[in-house]
């Protein structure tokens, strides 16, 4: 079904197989932290780590599109050139 729908399968296997540690350890650290959120973003490391991810995420979006543009651009100059 997910092939049929262009659905990649590793995001969804990597969420059913790290969901529910991920969870935990976020109860963990809230209980640490007292239900503190900004320790999530407190240190320089976990400030790195969020913008890498958000990095991360976002740049397929933007140069996913250029390089799509680029490809059939280019798709375009060989189908005229030939």
């Amino acid at each position: 079904m997910f092939r049929k729908l262009d659905i990649p399968l590793v995001p969804i296997i990597l969420g059913i197989l790290l969901g529910n540690e991920m969870e935990v350890n976020l109860r963990r650290a809230m209980t640490l932290s007292d239900g503190d959120w900004l320790t999530l973003v407190g240190s320089p490391l976990s400030i790195t780590l969020w913008v890498i991810a958000i990095v991360g995420f976002v740049a397929p979006m933007i140069f996913g599109r250029k390089v799509q543009k680029a490809i059939a651009d280019e798709a375009d100059e060989i189908a005229l050139g030939d």
